[in-house]
């Protein structure tokens, strides 16, 4: 059994149930798909990081740094998640802005499991101020590494990620991967970046993962972005078949 844990934003729920359905409609193996939702993670006691707004921008009340999506340090608790529930194999996190065009499974194929995480190795530095819906743009080391990781819960390194860690570390420790140096790579078709990719190296494949960074079809702003036209393919499959949502695993209770 794959588990994939997918980052859940509010005002994204489109943006998720897509990502999911692509993630599920081209999966060769079973696999669990759990959205990392704030208001459960918070229910559950395992998360009270603190925040306040100023207009669509979130900013983080330890480190005072602006941020972007609800679950942006969220993810960094699917280590603890995993073993709290008996997951000892390779668990994946995902931003909720993909679109997945090949076989998950297959990726996991290319990871080094003694590895304690396995990200694609952007080298973005973006030139916009704002993104999505007018939050900040912010530049940061190894920007985009933890929007697509695969992670071995079991690893050392992976256990420094506890509940205290990820409710007081600051941004820049969590997501410039300072708890650990065990970082294998995945190839940057799995997150490739409209208007941006390649970062890494050139690439002849065709993607097999968009990564909708700068914002997605779901924004007003964002609705001719390449890969809109597969994105809204995929939304209407969504809609057709009237997708059950209601996972039945639900790791947080």
């Amino acid at each position: 059994m794959l588990h994939i844990f997918i980052g859940y934003d509010s005002r994204e729920d489109i943006a998720y149930k897509v990502a999911a359905h692509s993630i599920k409609r081209h999966c060769s193996v079973p696999c669990v798909i759990t959205p990392l939702k704030l208001d459960s993670l918070k229910a559950a006691g395992k998360y009270w990081r603190t925040l306040y707004r100023e207009g669509n921008q979130m900013i983080d009340m330890g480190d005072g740094k602006p941020f972007s999506t609800e679950f942006s340090f969220s993810r960094f608790l699917v280590p603890h998640l995993a073993r709290q529930n008996g997951i000892e194999d390779l668990v994946v996190f995902v931003d909720c802005d993909f679109l997945f065009f090949e076989d998950i499974a297959k990726m996991l194929q290319f990871c080094d499991p003694e590895r304690a995480v396995s990200v694609v190795q952007h080298k973005f530095r973006p030139k916009e101020a704002v993104k999505m819906d007018g939050v900040a743009q912010q530049q940061y080391h190894r920007k985009l590494w933890s929007s697509l990781m695969v992670l071995n819960p079991l690893h050392p390194h992976c256990r420094k990620l506890d509940l205290e860690a990820v409710n007081t570390q600051k941004g820049s420790w969590l997501h410039g991967f300072e708890w650990t140096d065990s970082i294998g790579e995945i190839d940057e078709t799995w997150n490739w970046l409209p208007y941006h990719s390649p970062t890494t190296r050139y690439s002849y494949e065709s993607p097999k993962a968009i990564h909708f960074t700068d914002g997605g079809p779901w924004f007003p702003n964002y609705k001719d972005v390449p890969y809109a036209a597969a994105w809204n393919a995929e939304k209407a499959l969504v809609e057709h078949e009237f997708y059950n949502w209601n996972h039945k695993v639900d790791l947080f209770r």
